[in-house]
């Protein structure tokens, strides 16, 4: 997520990374372009199915 860094809520979307709060995170990145946000939240999901002991 190093090249977000400039995006606004970055910090926020990072504490929401480590808590995986979805609310939390969707709330943090909703004024980032949408092809960044769906690729930012397809991550997020998948680092939330390993969090959650899911294995694709």
């Amino acid at each position: 997520m190093a090249f977000l860094a400039d995006e606004p809520s970055f910090e926020e979307a990072s504490r929401a990374l480590y808590r995986n709060s979805k609310v939390s995170f969707d709330a943090a990145i909703v004024s980032w372009p949408t092809d960044i946000k769906d690729f930012i939240m397809d991550k997020f999901m998948a680092i939330s199915d390993l969090h959650n002991g899911v294995h694709s």
